[in-house]
């Protein structure tokens, strides 16, 4: 992956084989701040996807790049957040009011 992006959270898919969709039952993906479009790589077969949707525990995109572009039991996934998203920060001064940026 690009070294502009960040990890944000791994974790092991708790799900059956052979799945389009991640599932990880100990995570809380909406509450950390997944969001649609940020990056999901599966390590384990070096399969990455785009997220189009997120819940507190799936998350669905594409596979594409791997060895079987698919979530078995066990494989292990990092999360990465794109640069779209990462522009969403509010960046304060020093007193702290917000500042533009253009």
């Amino acid at each position: 992956m690009p070294s502009t992006l960040q990890i944000l959270i791994t974790g092991t898919h708790t799900g059956a084989n052979n799945q389009a969709t991640l599932t990880s039952s100990s995570s809380t993906f909406v509450s950390d701040g997944v969001q649609v479009n940020d990056v999901v790589y599966n390590v384990t077969d070096g399969s990455s996807a785009l997220i189009t949707a997120v819940t507190q525990t799936t998350i669905t995109g594409t596979l594409a790049g791997g060895a079987e572009n698919d979530w078995d039991t066990s494989d292990s996934f990092r999360l990465w957040a794109t640069e779209v998203n990462l522009i969403r920060l509010t960046i304060k001064d020093t007193l702290g009011y917000p500042l533009a940026l253009e």
